[in-house]
Formats: structure tokens, sequence, C-alpha cells
């Protein structure tokens, strides 16, 4: 079973902000697969740590993929602790196969997306909160770039908690598409393939 997280901050306040860019893809990517009949049924499941969409991705050939779309709603820095819980309540999520988590990468510029596995944190707390909560950093990731020149004059902490600039929203079905794609590839085909797409657009 694939199980794909989109990290971010739970409420009204936190919905548009750079740090969301994996809830805001997690959501774009599920109502995309809804109306592509990507997914068949699916089945909502909520508690006080995370949201998840239970479901199967199709093939094209009629074969099936158990899925799991996850929002943790422990807040960024605890998103470990939702991945954690739920994973501890399957018997099918092999963690260094079958989890891919989508996350905003100051060091990758708007619009690009890096896969990533096996790799450190580097600054962003919510996968440094996965891996010291799953004990491994060898897990896959898609890196979501929200860099920009305007990143490099005030603070990170601060650029992250900001809204998308109106240019960069008018991007978003062009960027969320891309995200999309390189899930695509990597539920079909693996890790490599998902790699070769992203780092090529």
């Amino acid at each position: 079973m694939k199980l794909i997280v989109g990290l971010g901050n739970p409420g009204t306040e936190y919905e548009m902000t750079r740090h969301n860019a994996g809830f805001l893809a997690i959501d774009y990517v599920l109502e995309k697969w809804k109306v592509e009949q990507r997914v068949g049924d699916i089945k909502r499941v909520s508690t006080k740590q995370y949201e998840a969409c239970e479901t199967q991705y199709l093939f094209d050939d009629g074969k099936e993929e158990a899925l799991t779309l996850l929002k943790p709603l422990t807040f960024m820095n605890n998103s470990g602790n939702a991945i954690k819980t739920y994973c501890s309540l399957r018997n099918d999520i092999n963690v260094s196969e079958d989890l891919w988590v989508l996350h905003d990468e100051l060091d990758v510029p708007f619009g690009s997306l890096k896969v990533a596995y096996n790799r450190s944190a580097a600054g962003q707390n919510g996968v440094k909160n996965i891996i010291d909560a799953l004990g491994t950093k060898e897990f896959n990731r898609i890196r979501i770039g929200i860099g920009s020149e305007h990143a490099r004059k005030i603070s990170s902490q601060d650029y992250v908690l900001k809204n998308f600039s109106s240019v960069e929203k008018r991007a978003f079905p062009v960027v969320w598409d891309f995200v999309k794609e390189t899930l695509e590839r990597a539920i079909q085909s693996g890790r490599v393939a998902a790699q070769n797409y992203a780092n090529k657009k």
C-alpha cells in the first residue's frame, strides 16, 4: 500500500501559506484523480492526529494499488507522530518503499520539484520530526519548490508562513499537475522513474 503524505498546518490562517504546499498538493491531486477516475471509492478517516483518504489507484490496464492520502493535523513540527500512528495501525506499509512525503522546500525554486530518498531534513522541521519518529530517513520525498529572490530578504520562518503571492497562485494548476504526474510515475514505475521525470522538467 502506498502512503502519500502532504505536510502543512491545520487551520484557515495557514491554508494558503507556502508551508502548506504539501496540503495544497494533496487536495489538488485527489480531486484530479477523482475526475479522471484514477481512484475508486474513498473511505475518509479523521482523528485528532490526521485526515486520511483510503482508496485504490486504478491503472490503465485495470490493476489496482491500495493508496492512502494523508494530512497530519499535528502541525508541521510534529508531522512524524501522525504518520507513525497511522503506520502502526497497518501491516501493509513498507516505509522505505511505500511512504511518499510531499513538502515545501525553500532551497528549490518555485515551480521546480526534486525527488529525494534517504536524505537529511536539511532544516525542514516536518521532515526532521518524521525521521525522528520513524527512526529512519529511508523514505521517499517530493520536495516542492517555494524558493524565490524574495526569500533571501526575510527570515525563512517568516517567508514560509506568508501566503503565496498572486503570481504564484496563478501558476498553481501547472505546479500541482507537475506533482500529480510525478506521483503517477512513482506509483506506476517506482522511485527512479519519478526522479527522472521530475529532474528533467
